[in-house]
């Protein structure tokens, strides 16, 4: 297939696929949420044999924030901006006649 060609696809199949990928999803959320309730309201680690297992804490972090330099240094940001591409996968579930799980 090339770069930005279009293809028909059998509707069913995608429906499927789609709906697999949402229920892992939800699955995924679920487990999460299942595994931070063993550490009840407390605990930070939870233990096997005496083994850390899991951990759940909270992780400070500091970002850049690229709109605000833009806003101020709008040069300096433009010349030190690296453009690059990624592959995006957007579903439109209305289309395909299932609910957003999102």
């Amino acid at each position: 297939m090339a770069a930005g060609e279009t293809i028909e696809v059998n509707a069913a199949h995608l429906r499927d696929l789609v709906s697999r990928w949402d229920a892992a999803k939800r699955e995924e959320r679920e487990l999460h949420d299942a595994i931070v309730s063993v550490l009840g309201e407390t605990a930070e680690v939870a233990t096997v044999n005496g083994r850390p297992v899991v951990r759940y804490r909270p992780i400070a972090y500091s970002r850049f924030n690229a709109k605000k330099f833009r806003e101020q240094y709008p040069e300096l940001h433009d010349l030190y901006t690296v453009k690059s591409n990624m592959m995006r996968l957007d579903v439109n579930r209305k289309a395909l006649g299932l609910v957003d799980v999102e």
